[in-house]
């Protein structure tokens, strides 16, 4: 008698499939699931690079208003390999965040002459060999740490610094600290420092008068802790507009 065999539907199919099979399917779902990580982090960095640079443009044009030579003033930008060279030179511990290469990539700041040259509110775009010479100084702020963090300046007035924090686990950003008397973390990262000074010239809470900037104190203040964490968690800094 001839023996009757179940009809080879989907489920009897898988059962009986080679096993090289299922894992050759692994395999590619494994590669897929690479491929897609590494798609999310070109589109993060694309996107961190178009919107530094973006913001930095835009609070450059601002800045004409006051000084229309500061644009011709900002020095060419670095290439990486430039900034990597500067950093081996330096002896800095760490690689920078995206938003750090970013920020030298667009521009190379703005040399120290005594004259105006604020990019916004009072603050200089300083270079990048000026930044890593003061990163020395600053560090001798954290004698007593062991371990002191490694900090990038970026913006300064007379001994008043925002630097990087590079000490994080993020490659694409860092947080922003102020360095004057403390050490305080005043923005989540660059790009939230940056997008919440344009926000505050957009909106009329910095404005040029007669060469000046005048602030609308309370409505910066709300500008800078709506856009950055950090500061609700301070409450001595979350009423201020400065830093």
């Amino acid at each position: 008698m001839a023996m009757c065999l179940p009809e080879a539907g989907p489920s009897f199919v898988t059962s009986v499939r080679p096993l090289c099979i299922r894992r050759r399917r692994r395999k590619r779902l494994s590669g897929c699931i690479i491929r897609q990580a590494a798609f999310r982090l070109h589109v993060t960095l694309a996107h961190t690079m178009s919107r530094i640079a973006t913001l930095l443009d835009a609070l450059a044009a601002i800045a004409a208003g006051n000084n229309e030579l500061l644009p011709s003033e900002l020095q060419p930008g670095l290439s990486r390999a430039e900034l990597d060279a500067l950093l081996a030179e330096a002896d800095f511990p760490v690689e920078p965040p995206e938003e750090w290469y970013q920020t030298y990539e667009w521009r190379n700041g703005t040399v120290d002459d005594g004259r105006d040259r604020k990019l916004f509110y009072y603050h200089r775009f300083a270079p990048v060999q000026e930044a890593l010479a003061e990163r020395g100084l600053l560090e001798e702020g954290h004698d007593d740490s062991p371990n002191p963090p490694p900090l990038l300046p970026i913006f300064t007035f007379m001994g008043e610094w925002y630097a990087m924090d590079c000490s994080s686990d993020d490659t694409i950003r860092g947080r922003i600290l102020f360095l004057f008397h403390d050490d305080i973390v005043a923005y989540d990262n660059l790009e939230a420092m940056l997008e919440s000074i344009l926000e505050c010239y957009t909106l009329g809470a910095y404005r040029h008068e007669n060469g000046k900037t005048v602030v609308d104190e309370p409505r910066v203040a709300q500008i800078k802790l709506r856009r950055n964490r950090c500061r609700a968690v301070d409450p001595n800094l979350a009423a201020l507009a400065h830093p």
